[in-house]
Order: C-alpha cells, then structure tokens, then sequence
C-alpha cells in the first residue's frame, strides 16, 4: 500500500474508533469503562500513525510487497467484526470471529478455534458481564427480536 494510502486508511479508521467512542459516550458509566479504555488508545495510535505515515518521505516499494488484495481481506475482516458487534452484540460476535478467524485466516483445525471461541466467550459473559459487572449491551438484532 502506497504511503498515502496507509495514511488515509489510518485516518479512515481513526473516524470509526471516534465514531464508537460517541456511541460509547452514550452508555451508563460503568458500561463505557471497557469500550474507552480500548477505544481512547487505539484512536491516538492511528492519528499518530495517520500523521507520521503523511509527513514520512515516500519510499519504493519493496520487492515482496503483497498485493492489494490482502490488505482487502484484512479490511473485510475487521468490516465484518463490526456488522457482527452491531447486530449480535460483543459477547457473540466477539467469539464467533475469534473462531471464524483462526480457521480462515490462521489454518488452525475448526475443534481448537471453537474451544478458543467458547473461552472468549466465557471470558465476555462469566468475567465481564457477571464477574465485573460490566453491561455489554445486545446487538441490534437481539432488540429487534425483543430480546
């Protein structure tokens, strides 16, 4: 990716983290407490990134750089990362990609990915949620079923 590019893509999702950190704004305290301390650093990291990346003098590309195509797939992956948290919620969709991943992109056998899932999601439900009392709040998906 071109230095312009990783600028702007680092400035794209700059705008999504402070898009979450509006929504985040809007949950009871002790709910917001897990989204900010994830959210706030990730945000300085890519608007330090965004700025270095747009000040860097341009380089030639490396022989063995990968094409645009996996850089593709590792924005579809986190595109799809976000449409499971908004329409599952955090606690499903978390280690559901969790799993999807590790057998997609990582090679890991689907029976060590699903266990990895459940532990993801035993540490979401049983250490945040019931442990810390941290509300996670359900995915649209479940509000519009009623649940």
């Amino acid at each position: 990716m071109s230095r312009g590019g990783r600028s702007w893509l680092a400035a794209g999702l700059a705008l999504v983290v402070l898009a979450m950190l509006v929504e985040a704004a809007t949950l009871p305290y002790r709910a917001r407490i897990a989204p900010f301390a994830i959210l706030v650093p990730t945000l300085a990291a890519l608007l330090v990134l965004a700025w270095r990346e747009g000040r860097a003098a341009p380089r030639a590309p490396a022989a063995d750089t990968p094409p645009l195509t996996a850089e593709l797939a590792v924005a579809a992956w986190l595109a799809a990362l976000l449409g499971m948290v908004l329409l599952l919620g955090v606690t499903l969709a978390v280690p559901l990609w969790l799993a999807a991943a590790l057998v997609r992109r990582a090679g890991i056998r689907p029976l060590p990915a699903a266990l990895t899932g459940l532990a993801a999601w035993v540490l979401l439900r049983g250490g945040l949620e019931r442990g810390l009392e941290i509300y996670l709040p359900p995915g649209a998906l479940w509000r519009w079923v009623g649940w």
